[in-house]
């Protein structure tokens, strides 16, 4: 079993990482973690320990160099420590590395780290995982063409919106975050109070392309499990080529990309961006690593419980999401919700809705869902064309 010191000791070592500007913290609390007992770890902390041997007592931050080299050596090439597997390398390989480190000063050691951790490696492995057999049962193929939708047998990907939401980052003063948003975002943001709120879904209706540079949360839907998030009665039906499909859970994951959007690293200085870019890669790379299960598994296994979540990259290798149509509940009688015409009421969102189908040409479709009130207003008094 592993001793408070022992796991100080590997956090310790991880997180040298970070403290020169690599990825690497995720993969190996990754791989860690996914080890089947603690034992494991113990014997790969013993190993790495071995790294100290050449240094000198006074030499700390040299040790924990050496500790953190040894750990990227275990991890290159996922050859002796990958996710869920451990194989020790033979005797006469540790016993090499550790005579090495005899004649390695530190600057060394961190150019030996940064190359192991370099993204070239990485993006050739996700290169194997975006074609990878698991990925066919997301083949587009495999979902309900919106323009053939019956309520009945149906399954979509989808990315629900919501009116609006508070901006925290937009600020009366004058930041680069703040200034940035207020560039980026002008003609929807709007002051409330002492803050702002953003018409997101203004925003992605009326510019659907922004997707492409977004790490998406959506969520699979079918005939037989219409849960949304946040119980949202509207959003896009996505055409998600299978290669931008990074995971699927039956789960809210809470996916978050804050630190890495353009306005989060529009005060940094440069090199402070790389280092938030390759930190925000890395847990990237970690979900197209996670296994994939099929969308049957997904939808039996979230039946009973809230939303799953997808996480959904926007635009990989030249392949690009694109909305096939917009989504809007309705009771099993063809009313829309309740909540839907109240948004109208509030914030125009039927008329939103309605434009957007006219502009890009995509059907609005019938999610038929019981879980809340119907209004007196049927899908064809807005969307003649509806699905239904």
């Amino acid at each position: 079993m592993l001793t408070a010191s022992d796991r100080k000791k590997i956090e310790d070592t991880i997180g040298y990482y970070d403290t020169i500007g690599v990825i690497g913290r995720a993969k190996a609390r990754k791989y860690l973690d996914g080890l089947s007992s603690e034992a494991k770890q113990k014997e790969i902390l013993d190993l790495i320990s071995r790294a100290e041997y050449p240094g000198y007592l006074w030499q700390g931050g040299w040790k924990l160099a050496a500790r953190a080299w040894m750990l990227a050596k275990l991890m290159e090439g996922d050859r002796y420590l990958s996710y869920g597997n451990w194989d020790a390398p033979p005797a006469m390989v540790v016993d090499g590395w550790v005579k090495k480190l005899e004649t390695t000063y530190e600057d060394q050691i961190k150019r030996e780290i940064t190359a192991i951790f370099a993204f070239a490696g990485d993006l050739s492995g996700l290169a194997a995982l975006l074609n990878s057999p698991a990925r066919n049962h997301w083949d587009v193929g495999a979902f309900t063409n919106p323009l053939h939708h019956r309520a009945d047998r149906f399954r979509y990907i989808i990315y629900a919106l919501t009116p609006s939401t508070g901006m925290p980052s937009v600020t009366a003063g004058s930041n680069p975050r703040s200034d940035y948003l207020k560039s980026k975002l002008e003609g929807y943001l709007d002051r409330v109070g002492m803050g702002w709120d953003f018409r997101c879904a203004q925003y992605y209706m009326e510019n659907p392309t922004v997707l492409h540079a977004e790490l998406l949360s959506c969520s699979l839907i079918s005939n037989e499990f219409v849960k949304t998030y946040r119980n949202s009665p509207f959003g896009f039906v996505l055409n998600v080529p299978k290669q931008c499909l990074c995971y699927a859970e039956s789960k809210d994951m809470a996916l978050s990309n804050a630190d890495s959007r353009s306005d989060a690293l529009a005060p940094l200085s440069p090199i402070e961006r790389i280092a938030t870019v390759s930190r925000a890669i890395e847990p990237l790379l970690g979900m197209y690593a996670y296994p994939l299960r099929t969308p049957d598994e997904i939808i039996e296994a979230s039946k009973g419980g809230g939303h799953n979540e997808l996480a959904v990259v926007g635009s990989i290798s030249g392949l690009q999401v694109k909305p096939s149509a917009i989504f809007v509940k309705v009771a099993s009688n063809g009313m829309l919700w309740q909540s839907l015409a109240d948004l109208e009421a509030s914030h125009n969102i039927l008329r939103l809705i309605d434009d957007c189908s006219k502009r890009f040409r995509i059907p609005v479709v019938a999610i038929p869902d019981d879980s809340e009130i119907g209004s007196g207003l049927e899908l064809g008094d807005w969307f003649p064309d509806g699905k239904f």
